[in-house]
């Protein structure tokens, strides 16, 4: 965690170096800044994956006198993630919210919205067309240059982070998530998850969807699958549907297939 530490403060430096330049060249007032993480905290170890023993083990000295050197490779491992990732639940490779809800920070110049916090849910998937927005053009569509071009399914922050929404979308959009066969979706303030069956569990092994209500649950304490099951039935044709439009497919030790 020391050394975790000290790789976030150099990258505070060298953002602080790029803003610096920035203002140098008279183009800090004309610059979009999003900062973003992509998950929650990480919990894992590429040392453990078998396409990785052999290049860690020939690559890199990681004993605790070499540790935080080029030639070392360590992690925090899962406690620290759990409480990298606190109040929410679970870390990076889960569709909890631990997982997947992270910071953002987002600065122009001239924003209604500077030095506010909020919780309006945004994802990855808004940034292109906010970048569309910002440089006054439009998405191609379904062809560019004679290539096919998948859909953007975001939405602008442009009018929210100028004061002119109070949100980006509204209670019916539908987000989705799916890693390493963790399921999720959410619609509002409510959100069903997924944990995968073990493979090498048995036949009739089965696996449930959880229900929670962010609002009044964010860390996903209390599971309503069973106090609300129309909601529940709901979302989970939400996610039939999104599985359809975004053509995952899932092994057949998870899907029953």
């Amino acid at each position: 965690m020391e050394i975790y530490a000290a790789m976030v403060d150099d990258m505070d430096v060298h953002t602080g170096r790029l803003l610096k330049h920035l203002e140098s060249i008279g183009e800090r007032n004309n610059t979009l800044i999003i900062f973003i993480s992509d998950n929650g905290a990480d919990p894992g170890s590429m040392s453990n994956l078998p396409m990785f023993v052999n290049w860690v083990r020939d690559c890199c000295d990681s004993s605790f006198q070499n540790m935080g050197k080029a030639n070392s490779l360590v992690w925090y491992g899962p406690n620290w993630a759990r409480a990298g990732s606190a109040p929410y639940k679970g870390f990076k490779g889960l569709t909890s919210e631990g997982g997947i809800r992270v910071p953002a920070f987002i600065h122009f110049a001239g924003s209604k919205r500077q030095g506010e916090v909020s919780d309006t849910f945004i994802s990855v998937k808004d940034v292109m067309p906010t970048l569309l927005d910002f440089a006054g053009t439009t998405h191609p569509g379904d062809h560019y240059k004679g290539r096919d071009v998948a859909p953007i399914q975001g939405k602008s922050m442009y009018s929210f982070l100028s004061g002119k929404a109070d949100q980006v979308h509204t209670e019916d959009y539908v987000m989705g998530w799916e890693i390493f066969s963790n399921l999720a979706i959410r619609q509002g303030d409510w959100k069903i998850t997924q944990r995968p069956v073990n493979p090498m569990a048995q036949s009739n092994s089965t696996v449930e969807w959880e229900l929670y209500n962010l609002k009044n649950d964010p860390s996903e304490q209390t599971d309503l699958a069973a106090k609300e099951p129309k909601k529940l039935e709901e979302l989970i044709l939400h996610w039939d549907q999104y599985a359809k439009d975004n053509r995952i497919v899932l092994p057949e030790w998870k899907s029953g297939e």
